[in-house]
């Protein structure tokens, strides 16, 4: 109901305009002339965007906002929480450690999160973003169809690590958005646009107070920020857009990313190094919006291709999110960075 409401709230209430006046409106265009026709076509069309959709847009923001102020929700945004990889792995350890540091409580499995660290925090500065209430519920936005009790099971049988049951799962309809096969063309640009409609799922679905990124969704930060998040977390695999990648395409090498078409052509290959800088801004833009960052680290500076170096990864996203008085920071590096290298 919260996401037929937030996200298809202006197509409802369009699809909602009274048949009269809409029978007026095909009436007038008939009696004019195509070209006064198309003036009055494209009028309507902006008083329609400027009147009734950005108003609409705007109050259904605010009430996000006010949502995501009220929750007492951390979310682990992992939308492939069930693939038994080393980004799962990560996931898990994560969320075990948070309940770790916290004393969970609650009926029924259903539980919140007392922190005694943020407690004794309250003396000093509170972290831009960090919670501040007594009570969190820890929920994973997950896009598996598997059963709550699988997931657990599986990470129990491949990780060797038991799942909480205090831990919520919210299932995600749309996951699919994000994966690369439904882009054959301007693959990145599509997951893009593709990682902020899953996270306005998600927010709609269960507002977060926080929301912590295990996968990899650096273009998201920045809305999930503008939807009132107060913090934002980001355990990051590998970058999805670096100079790395721009200097390959520069040399004209044939590879995965790189069609033979594209390399053979000097006028494709600036237009995909356009198309990559602009990502790369859009990527560096977002990500600085992170409060708490943390990379695996690479057994090398290359990777398989993957993995920036750490001086490109903050030059990247800058050096300013690192917030280590944040609980989150302390979660990923007393137990999720001294984790083996899952790359390479």
């Amino acid at each position: 109901a919260k996401v037929a409401m937030a996200i298809g709230g202006m197509l409802a209430l369009l699809l909602a305009v009274p048949a009269a006046a809409a029978a007026k409106v095909l009436i007038l265009l008939a009696s004019l002339g195509p070209t006064a026709a198309l003036a009055s076509c494209i009028s309507l069309t902006y008083q329609l965007i400027f009147l009734y959709l950005l108003p609409l847009a705007g109050m259904q923001l605010w009430r996000l906002r006010a949502a995501c102020a009220r929750s007492k929700v951390i979310g682990f945004l992992h939308p492939f929480c069930n693939d038994g990889g080393g980004g799962e792995r990560v996931l898990w350890v994560a969320v075990m450690e948070l309940t770790r540091q916290q004393s969970l409580r609650g009926e029924d499995g259903v539980a919140g999160l007392h922190s005694k660290s943020w407690e004794k925090q309250e003396a000093g500065p509170a972290a831009p973003g960090g919670p501040t209430a007594a009570s969190f519920e820890v929920v994973v936005y997950t896009g598996d169809e598997a059963s709550d009790e699988e997931i657990r099971a599986h990470a129990r049988a491949r990780f060797g690590l038991e799942v909480p049951k205090a831990v919520r799962f919210v299932r995600l309809r749309y996951r699919r958005v994000v994966e690369p096969s439904c882009y054959p063309v301007a693959t990145l640009l599509g997951q893009c646009v593709g990682s902020l409609w899953l996270l306005l799922e998600a927010l709609c679905r269960e507002p977060p107070r926080v929301l912590v990124d295990t996968t990899g969704f650096g273009f998201a930060y920045v809305l999930a920020k503008l939807c009132g998040v107060g913090g934002v977390a980001c355990y990051v695999h590998y970058p999805i857009v670096s100079s790395d990648m721009l200097a390959r395409v520069a040399e004209r090498k044939a590879e995965h990313n790189n069609a033979a078409l594209i390399s053979r052509s000097s006028l494709l290959t600036a237009l995909k190094l356009g198309y990559y800088r602009l990502l790369l801004a859009a990527y560096s833009f977002s990500g600085s919006h992170a409060d708490v960052v943390r990379r695996t680290r690479a057994r090398s500076q290359n990777a398989q291709g993957c993995c920036a170096s750490r001086m490109q990864f903050w030059t990247t996203w800058g050096g300013r999110n690192c917030r280590d008085s944040h609980i989150l920071s302390r979660v990923f590096a007393s137990r999720v960075r001294s984790l083996p290298p899952l790359i390479g």
